[in-house]
């Protein structure tokens, strides 16, 4: 079921809008709603550990000095 939702906006920002919509073959109701859609959806965040555990490990051999091959590639 649809409802009315009555807006106060600029008027310029109405016509301007209007034209976007047209260009994207749809309505003004049908981009804020489609807003509305996206700013209520609830969005799963993942935290920076999450997304660091995710990442490949490197392969570094622990000989390697890690100092020395800093220098190294700067050389380069």
């Amino acid at each position: 079921m649809k409802a009315r939702l009555n807006l106060t906006i600029d008027d310029q920002l109405i016509e301007r809008v209007k034209v976007y919509a047209e260009a994207q073959e749809t309505s003004v109701s049908e981009i804020v709603e489609q807003y509305f859609i996206q700013l209520t959806s609830v969005k799963k965040t993942n935290n920076i550990v999450d997304l660091i555990s995710q990442l490949d490990k490197p392969q570094i051999p622990e000989t390697l000095n890690l100092k020395e091959a800093y220098y190294q590639s700067k050389l380069k």
